[in-house]
């Protein structure tokens, strides 16, 4: 299945210290809200992920993820949305985005299987593969040539 993140979402992912810490930012600096473009950045390096490896397919809504990358996108927005508003990364935090950087790495090298979107219902179908065609040059006699032989 593929999913589109949410700006709630991902502030429900993180911790309440961590939560407290962004709103207080968004506050300070009158409302300029650095999540959107984190979120934007992050989908966009999640899908070329998939893309680089030659067996995957993307969706194409351009905003959609696919959700076994779900987990690893969110460690990344947190990551980053953390260490732009100037917040001390914990360690745990920092082994996280590691892990999500790694894990891109397999789904670039196809080791990481990932599903493929559903067919839109409204595409035409693609058309039908070439069948091999067998000719034959037409014969040079018939049964009733062939009598009395």
């Amino acid at each position: 299945m593929w999913i589109t993140l949410t700006t709630d979402a991902l502030v429900g992912a993180l911790s309440d210290t961590e939560r407290t810490t962004y709103r207080t930012h968004v506050a300070v600096t009158g409302g300029v809200d650095p999540l959107p473009s984190i979120l934007a950045a992050v989908t966009k390096r999640v899908r070329n992920a998939i893309r680089s490896w030659h067996e995957n397919r993307l969706d194409p809504d351009p905003t959609t993820i696919a959700d076994e990358c779900e987990d690893a996108a969110i460690c990344l927005i947190r990551y980053r949305l953390l260490s732009m508003i100037d917040e001390a990364v914990s360690e745990p935090r920092t082994n996280e985005w590691k892990d999500a950087v790694a894990f891109l790495k397999d789904v670039r090298a196809g080791r990481a299987s990932i599903e493929r979107p559903d067919e839109n219902p409204e595409a035409p179908a693609p058309p039908p593969s070439p069948s091999p065609r067998i000719i034959a040059r037409r014969k040079r006699f018939s049964r009733d040539m062939q009598n009395g032989i």
